[in-house]
């Protein structure tokens, strides 16, 4: 969690394709997270029946 918090401090007035770099980061940040929520809960699942 460091570097982004070292990217939004010392960084904030740097682009990513016309996008400010904390709401990059932020939207990152957002997109792996509910992307992996799903993603665990059917690990979890698969773990659970025993397939694996």
């Amino acid at each position: 969690m460091a570097p982004v918090i070292f990217a939004v401090e010392f960084a904030s007035d740097t682009t990513v394709r016309g996008v400010a770099l904390p709401e990059y980061v932020s939207v990152n940040v957002l997109t792996t997270t509910l992307v992996s929520v799903p993603v665990l809960s059917i690990v979890v699942l698969i773990l659970k029946i025993g397939v694996v």
